[in-house]
């Protein structure tokens, strides 16, 4: 099962995780179901979330459409986000 792990900073947890929240159906929609949501204890404005992921090409239309730059923005993305795919091992 492939999974998408992204890191990022936010000016402020508690909107970007409004925003986050907002985004859930539009996610499900591209086969995209969260997994885990963490903060890093030392930096709360430090996220990192890993989504379960029907297809890496369905995950990265979703990234790409029109608008999400947008969407980051009024979230309060900060700084470019680390976005890795990964698949389990065992």
């Amino acid at each position: 099962m492939p999974y998408l792990l992204v890191k990022h900073g936010v000016k402020d947890f508690d909107k970007w995780y409004e925003v986050f929240n907002a985004q859930l159906g539009a996610n499900e929609d591209y086969g995209l179901k969260v997994e885990w949501v963490m903060r890093d204890v030392n930096d709360p404005n430090m996220v990192v979330f890993m989504f379960e992921i029907e297809s890496i090409a369905k995950a990265q239309e979703f990234m790409n459409l029109p608008g999400q730059e947008k969407v980051g923005e009024e979230a309060g993305v900060t700084g470019e986000p680390l976005v890795m795919f990964l698949d389990t091992i065992k």
